[in-house]
């Protein structure tokens, strides 16, 4: 077990950062132990290594004791939330910065994170009907050199990742004034991808669903002619049926749009 926990530390690699009042000390260490521990009880060694670490939990229940009892809380935020808002929650700090924990502040991080999978996820159904004629080719070329300086920037992740909210800022404007092209869409979507093999923010099934789209367009339509009719409570059990499933219809002068929520 100890040698798991060392081992852990190898793959680590914190290097000392210059600057700091001591230059032995690399981070958080808290973390960096609680890491540690959290690969060691929680992953190598079965109920006895997570009974251990949530025993030393109950004894002194602050996140940042560090070795068990921070695993045991890592642990528990692992299996609360997923992969992503973690990711972008971390991300979302710089990492020299203090890292605050709250259960709110990871809620805000799960919002402000599906505002950029709705951006994209709209960029995807977007390009089916585009027709404008705003390519954004000097905005996407801007962003793409802003995101680099940035992280170029001391590893700036949460400045680069506001490049991205500036772009979903820029875009959600464009496509609800029917003004960006499809070639602007496409050249977005191909920009959030790039970026986010750096980054690792977007979900696996943020690829394009040709047949749920294909199913959302005959809905949108059949919803639309029920309107058309009167007939307004069946309309809007189309649309509470879909919230419930977690896809919003968002009626625009252009028609109705949809995403996940």
């Amino acid at each position: 077990g100890a040698c798991i926990h060392e081992f852990a530390h190898l793959v680590q690699d914190y290097r000392s950062m210059e600057g700091r009042a001591d230059p032995y000390d690399s981070g958080p260490d808290w973390l960096c132990e609680g890491i540690a521990d959290w690969v060691r009880w929680m992953n190598m060694e079965g109920e006895a290594g997570v009974k251990r670490a949530t025993d030393d939990a109950k004894e002194d229940p602050r996140h940042d004791a560090s070795y068990g009892v921070t695993a045991s809380f890592l642990d528990y935020v692992a299996k609360k939330y997923d992969k992503y808002t973690i990711r972008f929650y971390f991300l979302n700090t710089h990492y020299m910065s203090p890292l605050l924990y709250g259960e709110d502040l990871i809620q805000e991080a799960s919002n402000a994170l599906k505002r950029l999978w709705n951006n994209y996820r709209g960029l995807q159904s977007y390009v089916r009907t585009a027709a404008g004629t705003d390519d954004f080719s000097e905005t996407i070329e801007r962003s793409r050199a802003e995101f680099k300086e940035r992280m170029d920037d001391d590893f700036n992740t949460r400045d680069a990742i506001e490049v991205l909210f500036a772009l979903a800022r820029n875009t959600n404007k464009a496509m609800a004034e029917g003004t960006l092209s499809k070639k602007g869409a496409e050249d977005a979507i191909a920009f959030i991808s790039e970026v986010d093999k750096v980054l690792g923010i977007m979900p696996e099934d943020s690829g394009s669903d040709d047949s749920m789209d294909a199913v959302m367009d005959i809905l949108i339509d059949i919803r639309a002619e029920l309107r058309k009719r009167k007939a307004y409570d069946l309309a809007d059990m189309i649309r509470d049926r879909l919230t419930e499933a977690g896809i919003q219809l968002e009626d625009s002068s252009s028609g109705a749009k949809w995403k996940r929520i």
